[in-house]
């Protein structure tokens, strides 16, 4: 795929104009110089490609993200260590970790960031004094992927400039998170300018379900070529779940932030906390507590995992929470959060919307021989939310599969789809505020 954009050069024949043609070609975008006519169908042509290239490198991003596979971010490679990767010798290991902890200061400032102190994993070997095998065991088994990965992580950084090209077609894809594309957008430009990693404040959202949320949240962090995580708040979730289990329990095991931080490659992934208005605070758990520190920047690059017992950097996180009902949230937590409250999409821009989800909807099935939804179908689609939307094509497109026809139809839409009458705007203002 390719995009255009316009640019004027005084040489140039008459009724002709360069531009920049941008190849989506082995999962990154480059460009080249063209000459084209410059007409109103060839400037036409340019935004739909160019937003076609763009949502393209999103898409590969959000469908890399959905399958558990690493984003396509340059990671560095891992560092082997001298010696057998299965010794482990608290003396000659401190003085390998120490040697490369000086050359990776050195080798990686433009690119990493200290995520613990260099010396900080030998404590897992060294004051290793539990009774049980078990935990010992787990202990060596984390230092050797620690004294493998060395104690700086990457940096996940957008592509250049076409990181707002990105945002444009999130705009356009979402409209009704424009605000939050806008904070973004700020933040973004403020980061190139100060050439410093993108670091973005807590942003809650808060709306009705099946509004988007999630969806939203993660072709955010396809756009920004970041990883993300989606931490759920249900019935199992505990405190410990974020910052690891006290280290005298029996089943004591290290917590998320440990995880993704320490044992993973990047020091600033996009953390998801849905439905954070359903976590339980009680007198025996409370899976809500951790956040109060790990939201705010100066306690957060103090972070202390507490079955492990390292101290490490989770300032560099960016949080984004979801909610229906944000008054559920503890007033000492929700006021961390730069909070918006997400409208569904309403009249024309709803029909657009509805068009975006079912376009994603046909590229994820992928089968051949099928053909796109019918606009017609799009349009009875719009009154209903994000979430119904997707769930009516899956099965649509399902029946239509099972019965071997290349387009779905009416028949493939439960009745209720039709049953919404005229007023749908208005009917749906009136669940929102009564």
């Amino acid at each position: 795929m390719s995009h255009f954009s316009d640019r004027s050069h005084q040489a140039n024949p008459p009724g002709y104009a360069l531009v920049d043609v941008t190849f989506y070609r082995e999962q990154r975008l480059s460009e080249i110089e063209l000459l084209l006519p410059a007409t109103s169908q060839t400037k036409t042509l340019i935004k739909k490609m160019k937003d076609d290239a763009v949502q393209a490198q999103m898409m590969q991003q959000f469908e890399a993200m959905k399958s558990d596979e690493e984003p396509v971010i340059a990671f560095s490679a891992r560092k082997k260590p001298s010696k057998n990767s299965d010794d482990i010798d608290p003396v000659a290991d401190r003085d390998e970790m120490h040697t490369r902890a000086q050359e990776d200061e050195i080798s990686l400032s433009q690119t990493h960031r200290k995520v613990y102190q260099w010396d900080a994993p030998l404590s897992l070997i060294e004051n290793n004094i539990t009774p049980d095998n078990d935990i010992k065991i787990r202990n060596q088994s984390i230092f050797k992927i620690l004294r493998n990965l060395g104690h700086m992580r990457r940096i996940a950084r957008p592509a250049g400039e076409l990181v707002f090209d990105a945002l444009t077609v999130l705009r356009q894809r979402q409209p009704h998170f424009s605000a939050v594309v806008d904070l973004i957008w700020q933040h973004l430009r403020l980061a190139f300018a100060q050439n410093k990693p993108l670091h973005l404040p807590p942003i809650l959202l808060t709306g009705e379900p099946g509004v988007g949320k999630t969806h939203f949240t993660q072709t955010l962090a396809a756009a920004l070529q970041t990883p993300m995580h989606c931490h759920r708040f249900d019935s199992a979730t505990t405190g410990s779940t974020l910052t690891g289990s006290e280290r005298h329990w029996g089943n004591t095991s290290h917590g998320l932030m440990f995880e993704l931080l320490c044992l993973g490659e990047i020091i600033n992934p996009i953390i998801m906390l849905d439905e954070v208005d359903k976590a339980c605070d009680t007198s025996h758990r409370n899976p809500a507590a951790p956040l109060h520190t790990l939201l705010e920047p100066i306690s957060a690059s103090h972070a202390t995992d507490l079955s492990v017992g390292m101290t490490f950097d989770a300032s560099f996180v960016t949080w984004v929470a979801a909610a229906n009902d944000a008054s559920r949230i503890p007033a000492s937590m929700r006021s961390r959060f730069i909070e918006f409250f997400i409208l569904p999409p309403l009249g024309q821009q709803a029909i657009e919307v509805a068009g975006y989800i079912a376009e994603s909807v046909f590229l994820n099935f992928n089968l051949p021989g099928i053909e796109r939804v019918p606009k017609s179908i799009t349009k009875l689609l719009a009154h209903l939310t994000a979430r119904e939307q997707i769930q009516m094509l899956n099965r649509a497109f399902a029946s239509a599969f099972d019965e071997k026809r290349t387009c779905i139809a009416l028949g493939d839409l439960p009745k209720q789809v039709f049953d919404d009458g005229t007023n749908n705007d208005a009917a749906r203002l009136e669940k929102l505020y009564h």
